[in-house]
């Protein structure tokens, strides 16, 4: 179905970053990693300076557990465009990943300053600050997470800050 979709935007004149980086999203759905990484790499080969192509080969490095590989990419997308949300939190979802919680409170911490309303980065803010070893801090994320309706943050405040 995907080669079938792909030909009929080839036909059509499409963008051709747009339809790889289309059958990339199309195979990682599908389960097929190795197809989904071949074509967001084609994506990349074909135009070196769209940072969805890197936060998306970013997320399928991240999923195949290369969480270094994983941030370089992520990382790129970011020097691409500073204000890409969804690069930032993966970037810090990789970091907690092999436990550099420093790196991944600054990232979640962007991710506040271009989104204050994200339950998600507030939530994983948290964590990582209680790991840290700043409890009182992280209390106030998962408080602002749970606020925000974060539903995860009730049972980590039960754990981690006594609160119910």
């Amino acid at each position: 179905m995907a080669l079938k979709d792909f030909m009929y935007c080839a036909g059509k004149n499409y963008n051709l970053n747009e339809m790889l980086y289309s059958c990339s999203v199309t195979y990682l759905k599908l389960g097929n990693i190795a197809k989904a990484k071949e074509y967001v790499e084609k994506a990349i080969g074909n135009d070196k300076s769209i940072p969805k192509n890197y936060h998306m080969k970013g997320i399928i490095l991240a999923i195949t557990k290369d969480h270094n590989a994983s941030i370089k990419e992520f990382t790129k997308a970011i020097e691409l465009d500073a204000s890409y949300f969804d690069a930032w939190f993966h970037r810090g979802m990789a970091y907690s990943s092999i436990q550099n919680y420093a790196m991944a409170n600054l990232d979640f911490s962007e991710c506040i300053n271009l989104n204050p309303q994200n339950n998600e980065a507030y939530f994983n803010r948290g964590v990582s600050l209680y790991h840290l070893g700043n409890k009182n801090k992280a209390c106030e994320d998962l408080v602002k997470a749970r606020d925000l309706g974060n539903p995860q943050a009730v049972d980590y405040l039960s754990m981690y800050c006594d609160i119910r």
